[in-house]
């Protein structure tokens, strides 16, 4: 069909059973399908040269309703002649004639252009005209050096030739503050690498004219060490000018853990290190040795007397670790107790300071004693308060019995100090607090917790019996540098990239 014609007949490739063939104009069909209807067609005449014939197809049954609206429909369809694919040459554009209005809008918009051409030639005359450029006769301009082009290319340049001089003099460590002038020079134009070098050399030049300087480590840049084959190298013109002296390379991570071992430790680990590369493959090992000569040091002891030890303090910070204190320490603190009488108080060293101490029923009686008795004048002596004295003067099995029985005497005083009044209302709070539950299973759990810390004490003491203070000591020294080695091995591990690293004068630093 023509262009414009083409999408004015409806038109399928498929008949479906849901389509109606009303709809379509043309329509196609698999051959060999039957058809959901019948479709009769009328032959049509065409101008073109026969084809041949197809294959007969099974005739479908044919059904009133199908012949009345397919025969009718197909006898009046008209013939589609489908056309040929069309080349590029006739898909082109057709040529624009040149009607009346297109040559006029083409001449005023070229006489447009060359308005606006000429307005701009006028211009620049004019202001050629009124600001000319004045010369005197005879005068030559002179050709600019090539330095006076860029003048700061040639301090660059100089501050490179200078740099280079004193590289190859290895001269750069003795010459540490001209060296970092130069750096600053060429850092300018984004060489950041010589600064970085000079001013490390310089940190390392101070520590070593210095006889007592604050530090002996110089921080570095990470861009100054690379990985490389397992292990860590110094840039090779920093490793050059430090060659002779006693600075090694270590990782900073690993050096404020360093810090904090004995001298014979640390002099262990700086015994493996190189002023011009980190291997840690080496620094493993020095720590794995150091950590079993810490733990030979302590043997001496004898493994009966370290077992016991370590027994000790690992039933001490359970005890403090679940908060298991607080009940009897809560009660010494509100009746203002001296410290050190503390049913568990301990030393610097952390041994017990009373270990035959042990009836914690007696220390609760103790703490009610120790308060009432003194200041019995300064209570009003009501008939209750009386029989609450007379109850709580005998012998008690359990805590929560002598608790349960002591606690009318604090709920029956009456203080005539105010100060005191405060003291006993605080006391009161806390005893019951502690002790006093409706609940008979909470008075039971009560009971047995405090029973509990009784049977810990009696331990702690008798462990305490099986070794010395010095064993405790050692035993304290030790575990504190275990467990710095063990962060010195997961720093060790977790070194990268972005590691900061510096370098140690050794020599007055570990020795």
């Amino acid at each position: 069909l023509p262009v414009r014609e083409r999408w004015d007949v409806p038109f399928t490739n498929f008949i479906l059973i849901t389509d109606r063939p009303t709809d379509f104009v043309w329509r196609a069909n698999w051959k060999g399908r039957a058809l959901p209807f019948e479709l009769a067609t009328a032959p049509v005449k065409t101008k073109t040269t026969a084809k041949p014939k197809r294959a007969k197809e099974p005739a479908t049954p044919k059904t009133s309703s199908a012949t009345s609206a397919s025969a009718r429909f197909a006898k009046n369809a008209p013939t589609v002649e489908i056309p040929e694919e069309l080349n590029r040459a006739a898909r082109r554009r057709p040529k624009r004639k040149w009607t009346q209005k297109r040559f006029a809008n083409t001449l005023n918009f070229g006489l447009v252009a060359l308005g606006l051409l000429c307005a701009g030639i006028l211009l620049y005359l004019v202001y050629d005209y009124k600001s000319p450029s004045v010369r005197p006769p005879e005068q030559t301009v002179a050709t600019p050096l090539p330095t006076e082009a860029n003048p700061v290319a040639a301090p660059i340049e100089t501050a490179r030739i200078r740099w280079e001089t004193l590289l190859r003099a290895n001269q750069l460590f003795e010459e540490s503050e001209v060296a970092v002038g130069l750096g600053q020079q060429l850092a300018t134009e984004g060489d950041v690498r010589p600064l970085q070098i000079a001013e490390a050399l310089s940190a390392a030049s101070t520590i070593r004219n210095t006889p007592k300087p604050s530090s002996s480590s110089v921080p570095i840049s990470p861009d100054l060490v690379q990985s490389a084959d397992g292990q860590w190298t110094l840039e090779p013109i920093l490793a050059n000018e430090l060659s002779g002296l006693d600075f090694v390379l270590l990782p900073q991570p690993l050096f404020a853990l360093l810090e904090n071992l004995p001298s014979e430790a640390s002099n262990t680990i700086a015994d493996r290190l190189i002023h011009d590369r980190f291997l840690p493959d080496d620094a493993d090992i020095g720590l794995k040795s150091t950590r079993r000569s810490t733990k030979d040091s302590i043997t001496r002891n004898g493994s009966d007397s370290i077992a016991s030890a370590e027994a000790y303090r690992t039933l001490w910070q359970s005890l403090v670790d679940e908060r298991r204190l607080e009940s009897i320490q809560n009660l010494e603190t509100v009746f203002s107790a001296n410290p050190l009488e503390y049913y568990f108080a301990a030393d610097d060293d952390g041994l017990l300071i009373s270990p035959n101490q042990t009836n914690i029923v007696k220390r609760v009686q103790e703490l009610y004693d120790q308060f009432i008795l003194p200041r019995f004048s300064s209570f009003e002596t009501t008939p209750e308060f009386r029989q609450a004295l007379r109850d709580a003067s005998r012998e008690f099995e359990s805590v929560i019995d002598a608790a349960k029985t002591i606690y009318p005497v604090f709920s029956t005083a009456k203080a005539t100090p105010q100060s005191l009044q405060v003291q006993l209302d605080a006391i009161r709070a806390q005893w019951s607090a502690t002790f006093i539950h409706d609940d008979l299973m909470q008075e039971t759990i009560v009971n047995f917790n405090f029973e509990k810390l009784a049977s810990s004490k009696r331990e702690l003491a008798r462990l305490q019996s099986q070794f010395t203070r010095q064993t405790m000591r050692e035993l304290v020294d030790v575990s504190k540098t275990l467990e710095t080695l063990g962060a010195a091995e997961d720093a060790l591990a977790q070194i990268g990239p972005q590691t900061h690293w510096l370098l140690l004068d050794s020599a007055s630093n570990f020795r």
